[in-house]
């Protein structure tokens, strides 16, 4: 019994080192995603990198903008915000199920939206690193348009509210991350 333990040991060792945790912190900070938009009066660029997201954006649009007639941003750089901060581990655990319920990363394609060049288009990006796979995903919006991929806008709404708690000063300590249905 004495030799048929160590091996057995020593097998279910290398077994559990080999299991790693699906939220595990090194998964978390493995997560890489970047988005950005902008416009005649909107500029929103969020960045999450080894946890800790940046968020710049233009805080006073509606009131900066509201009378702009100009064919071009009503801002610059100096009129925009950046915000920072680590996310806690349940807000980046919610990110990273989004990304890995959501498909973004085996969509078909890396274009979408408006595909004729010569029409005017807002152009949205987002890029997604996480595992080794890395996506540079680019929506071009217009009127005549195809709707954003169902992945793409659920990461994009993902991005988009945690952003806005980090503006709010709020976050989601505490409370359990939605599922996929």
């Amino acid at each position: 019994m004495k030799a048929v333990f160590p091996p057995l040991l020593l097998i279910l060792i290398i077994l559990l080192q080999g299991c790693e945790d699906r939220y595990s912190p090194t998964r978390m900070n493995d997560l890489k995603l970047h988005y950005h938009t902008a416009a005649e009066a909107r500029y929103i660029d969020i960045s999450l990198e080894q946890g800790r997201m940046d968020y710049t954006f233009l805080p006073d649009a509606d009131t900066r903008c509201a009378h702009s007639v100009r064919a071009g941003p009503c801002w610059n750089r100096e009129n925009l915000q950046t915000l920072s901060r680590p996310l806690e581990q349940d807000e980046l655990e919610q990110l990273y199920q989004t990304v890995q319920d959501s498909g973004i990363l085996t969509l078909s394609q890396d274009a979408f939206g408006e595909t004729d060049r010569h029409r005017r288009a807002y152009v949205t990006r987002l890029q997604v690193s996480t595992g080794g796979r890395t996506r540079d995903l680019v929506y071009r919006s217009n009127p005549q348009a195809a709707a954003r991929p169902p992945a793409f806008a659920r990461l994009e709404q993902a991005l988009l509210e945690q952003a806005q708690r980090l503006q709010t000063g709020n976050s989601t300590a505490g409370q359990t991350p939605p599922r996929s249905r």
